[in-house]
C-alpha cells in the first residue's frame, strides 16, 4: 500500500548534524554560492554607478566585510538558518534603474551615489524600527506567494537585460556572441535546472553545486 503521509519540508532540523560527506558538500556549495553572489554584484553595479576599477574594488571589499560580519552575527546571535546574508536581490534592479535614469537625464553619478548612500542608511533605520516594534510581523500577511512571485519575476526581467548578454559573451570586444562563453553558461543553467527539478529528492539540494562543477 502506498505511503501517503506528507514528507517533511526539510531534511534536517536546525540542530541536526548531517553526515560528514554531506556536510562538506553543503559547505562547498554554500561558500561557492555566497562568494559568487558577493563578487558579481559590485561588478554588475559598478558601471551603472560610475565606479572605475579602483572604486569597484573598494565596493567589493566593503561587501565582503559586511557580508562576513552579518553572517557571523547571525550564526552567533541570530536565526542560525542557511540564509545568504548578502546583497538583497531587489536592490540590483533598483540601483541599475536609478543609474540608467541618472545617465539619461544628465545627473552626475557621484551625486547619485551620495543620494543612494543616504537612502540605504534611512532604509536600514526604518527596517530596524519596524523589526523592533513588531510591525514587520503584522505586515507579513500582505507578502503572499503571489506577491513574492510577482516580485521575483519582475526582478528577473530587470536583471536579464544585464546578465543574459554577459552570459552570452556580449560584454567582450566585438559585440558578438562568444560561443565558448555561451555554451558554458547554457550548460551551467541547464545542469542546475535538471538537478534541482528532476534529480532524486536527496540530490536536489546539490543543484547549485552541480552548476559550479560544470
Amino acid at each position: 500500500m502506498a505511503d501517503n503521509s506528507p514528507q517533511p519540508a526539510l531534511f534536517y532540523g536546525l540542530d541536526d548534524r548531517p553526515a560528514a560527506l554531506r556536510t562538506v558538500l553543503y559547505a562547498l556549495q554554500w561558500v561557492g554560492f555566497t562568494l559568487t553572489q558577493i563578487v558579481v554584484v559590485p561588478l554588475v553595479l559598478g558601471p551603472y554607478l560610475g565606479l572605475d576599477a579602483a572604486g569597484t574594488a573598494e565596493l567589493e571589499q566593503r561587501v565582503f566585510f559586511f557580508v562576513g560580519l552579518g553572517s557571523l552575527l547571525q550564526v552567533l546571535l541570530g536565526h542560525r538558518l542557511p540564509i545568504v546574508e548578502g546583497t538583497v536581490g531587489i536592490w540590483w534592479g533598483v540601483l541599475i534603474a536609478l543609474g540608467s535614469m541618472a545617465a539619461s537625464t544628465g545627473k552626475p553619478l557621484a551625486r547619485l551615489r551620495s543620494d543612494l548612500e543616504l537612502a540605504l542608511i534611512a532604509a536600514g533605520a526604518v527596517t530596524l524600527l519596524l523589526g523592533a516594534t513588531g510591525v514587520i510581523a503584522r505586515l507579513q500577511r500582505f507578502f503572499t506567494p503571489a506577491v513574492m512571485g510577482t516580485g521575483m519575476v519582475l526582478l528577473s526581467m530587470e536583471l536579464s537585460s544585464t546578465v543574459v548578454p554577459k552570459m552570452l559573451g556580449l560584454g567582450f570586444p566585438g559585440g558578438t556572441v562568444q560561443l565558448p562563453a555561451a555554451v558554458v553558461s547554457v550548460l551551467t543553467v541547464a545542469c542546475v535546472a535538471v538537478v534541482s527539478l528532476f534529480a532524486p529528492r536527496y540530490l536536489r539540494s546539490f543543484g547549485m553545486l552541480s552548476g559550479m562543477v560544470v
